[in-house]
């Protein structure tokens, strides 16, 4: 009899137990549908953003790829800048050497001044036709 008491007890005990466990699955159960509603607005929302951002790097770079060649070209512009100038240096300098000493007043530096003028000449041609060539 004392067994059947407990048993009654026990049984009584999670009758109660499951009365109080039901509102709360329920409530459990629409909590989980709000998350699984709001996951799927999340992901509705979030992959036309990571297209996008997909897109913007993708444009990046492509912009720097286009800015690297453009460096490049300024980088090749800038040296045959520096070789004119040198060419232009080296000229003047072969230039002044004879025009000084046409100030010394010697006949011969004039000869010598017009055939140094045209050796200058000829080599910068050839220098044009070799850059062109």
């Amino acid at each position: 009899m004392m067994w059947e008491i407990v048993i009654g007890i026990v049984g009584f005990a999670l009758v109660i137990l499951i009365i109080y466990l039901i509102p709360t699955v329920i409530q459990l159960k629409g909590t989980l549908a709000q998350f699984e509603s709001l996951a799927k607005k999340t992901e509705e929302q979030v992959d036309p953003l990571v297209e996008r951002f997909e897109d913007i790097a993708d444009n990046l770079e492509e912009i720097t790829s286009s800015v690297s060649g453009q460096l490049h070209l300024v980088d090749d512009v800038a040296y045959q800048i520096r070789d004119i100038v040198s060419s232009v240096n080296d000229m003047t300098q072969r230039i002044k050497e004879p025009v000084d000493s046409i100030s010394g007043g010697k006949h011969t530096g004039v000869l010598k001044a017009a055939l140094i003028g045209f050796s200058v000449l000829r080599e910068y041609l050839q220098m044009k036709n070799r850059r062109s060539g």
